[in-house]
C-alpha cells in the first residue's frame, strides 16, 4: 500500500458543464498534466454520480462517486476519508476542479443588488462596507469573501478546497497547484475596491 496518494476532485467537470473559460485558464493543459500524474502513481478519482472520467484510467486508479449535483450538495468526504484510512495513507496530494470559482450571492437577486448598489452615494457605499465588516467580525467570519460575494466580485473556494479542508485534519495534505483548475490565479478585491470601484459582471459559480 502506498503511503502517499493523489486525490483528483471532479476532473472534467468544467468541460461537462460548459464552464471552460479564458477566465479560468487552460483546461486541456491541466487535464494533460493530471492524466500523466494519475498514470504515474496510486490515485483516487472523485466523480459526481453522472460524470465519466475525462481520460482513460489505469487499473490502480480507484473511482469514488460523489453526491450528484442535481440531488444533493457538498462533497462525500466521509467515504473518501474512510477509504484513505483503509489504504493506510498518511499523506495526500490533491488537485482537480474547481480550486476556486467566481460566484454571485444568488441568481436574479444579484442583478438587483448590484443595480441598487451602484445607485448608492459614496457615503452610502462606505456605510454598506462598514456594516458588513462589523457584522462579519461579530460572527467571527472573514469579511472580504462575504463582501466579494455580495457585490458580485467573489473568488471563493471550490470543491478542491472543500475536500482539502475535510482531509487536512486527518492527513498530511498538499494542494497540487499544477494539477488544479483554474490554472490562473483568482483576482481578489480589497474592501477599498468594493467601496469605490463600479461592480462588474463575473462568471457564475460552477
Amino acid at each position: 500500500m502506498a503511503d502517499s496518494i493523489l486525490v483528483a476532485v471532479h476532473p472534467g467537470y468544467a468541460a461537462n458543464r460548459g464552464l471552460v473559460s479564458d477566465r479560468y485558464g487552460d483546461h486541456d493543459a491541466y487535464l494533460s498534466r493530471l492524466r500523466d500524474e494519475v498514470w504515474s502513481r496510486d490515485s483516487i478519482i472523485l466523480l459526481y454520480k453522472r460524470d465519466d472520467p475525462p481520460f482513460e484510467l489505469p487499473e490502480n486508479a480507484e473511482v469514488i462517486r460523489d453526491f450528484d449535483r442535481k440531488t444533493g450538495r457538498g462533497v462525500n468526504a466521509r467515504k473518501l476519508i474512510s477509504r484513505l484510512k483503509d489504504k493506510g495513507v498518511s499523506s495526500v496530494d490533491i488537485g482537480g476542479e474547481f480550486l476556486w470559482s467566481y460566484g454571485y450571492y444568488g441568481g436574479d437577486t444579484d442583478e438587483n443588488f448590484r443595480r441598487d448598489y451602484e445607485e448608492l452615494s459614496q457615503e452610502e457605499k462606505d456605510r454598506f462596507v462598514d456594516k458588513y465588516v462589523r457584522l462579519s467580525k461579530e460572527d467571527g467570519v472573514d469579511s472580504i469573501p462575504i463582501l466579494n460575494a455580495l457585490t458580485g466580485k467573489a473568488a471563493r473556494g471550490g470543491c478542491v478546497k472543500y475536500v482539502y479542508d475535510g482531509l487536512s485534519h486527518e492527513f498530511r495534505i498538499e494542494i497540487r497547484r499544477d494539477l488544479s483548475y483554474p490554472t490562473v490565479e483568482p483576482q481578489q478585491f480589497s474592501l477599498e475596491d468594493i467601496a469605490n470601484f463600479p461592480l462588474e459582471t463575473v462568471g457564475t459559480n460552477p
